[in-house]
Formats: structure tokens, sequence, C-alpha cells
């Protein structure tokens, strides 16, 4: 499996500034109340992600002319899954749909991930089915609409690399 092009604001990074890293984090409105007995109650009013991507090589990245003030659009190279004990899976609306492949499923199979064939309509993603699976997994790449301030940037003249690293949330 190829990795796939990570694209901020509609602009492709072009390999010789290509991320190392791409991660996701939980933003949430949520509070975690205690009764009179010591239980736990979580309120919560919305759940968002973060994500944290990187790069270096020896060029810069191409960001310097988005309008940081407005969100902004990542086509995520890092894939997310979801688990199902069917071969039946909802996915999320905000995916990319410009790959070849953007969805892929997996059995699993004892302990190990089996590719199986997927269809997709619309949001509903149906594996084949696969002798001995006890779930499946659905893989997809976010398609996320941010708020960031921007990537910071550095050049390391001894080594004539450049690094960069954005932080986002989204909207």
């Amino acid at each position: 499996m190829s990795v796939p092009t990570l694209k901020i604001a509609g602009v492709e990074i072009a390999l010789q500034t290509f991320p190392a890293t791409q991660s996701y984090g939980p933003l949430e409105g949520a509070t975690v109340h205690r009764m009179l007995n010591g239980a736990a109650v979580k309120q919560q009013h919305w759940r968002k992600l973060t994500t944290s991507i990187s790069g270096d090589g020896w060029a810069p990245a191409a960001l310097a002319g988005v309008d940081w003030s407005a969100p902004v659009e990542i086509l995520c190279m890092q894939p997310r899954a979801i688990h199902s004990a069917t071969v039946n899976a909802t996915l999320p609306a905000a995916r990319r749909s410009d790959l070849a492949v953007n969805v892929i499923a997996l059995a699993v199979v004892g302990n190990e991930l089996v590719p199986t064939p997927v269809s997709v309509l619309v949001n509903a993603a149906t594996a084949t089915a696969v002798t001995g699976a006890t779930s499946y997994q659905f893989m997809y790449y976010p398609k996320l609409s941010c708020y960031s301030s921007g990537p910071e940037e550095s050049l390391d003249m001894t080594g004539a690399a450049y690094a960069w690293s954005l932080e986002a949330e989204e909207v």
C-alpha cells in the first residue's frame, strides 16, 4: 500500500518536504462529574480531532501563501480505522475520495489482519466475508476542515535540511 500524498489548503506537499509523521488526538468539550458515592459520570457536549503533522527535507513546505485566518482543508496521509463485528461499517462522510484506493477492508482471522475486497456506497462499507474472521477493520483517509496558526519552520544549515510542523484542530 503506497502512502497517499498529503494536501493542506489545496497545496500538495512535495516529496522533498514530505511529512514523516502525522498523528491524531481527541479534542472534546467534556467534564467528568463525581457523584456522592464516588462514581464517575461523563458529561460530553462535542468531540473533534486534532492533528499534528511534521516533515523535513531539502526544500521548505510551500505553505507561506495559505490564509490561516480561515479554516483549511487537510487531506490526510494517515488512515484511521473503524472496527466492526460484521462485514458492514458506516464510514464518516469527511473522508478522502480523491484516492484510487480510499477505503481498505481487513478481516481479523486469528491474530492476523487479512485484506479483503470492499465496496462502498455513499458512507456504507461492505467487506467480502472471509472464512474464520471474527471481525473486520475498515481503514479510510480523513478529510479534515481545521483551524491552524500555520506551520513552524526551521532550517539546519549544516545538514541543508528544512523542517516544519503543523498543529491543527478540527472545526
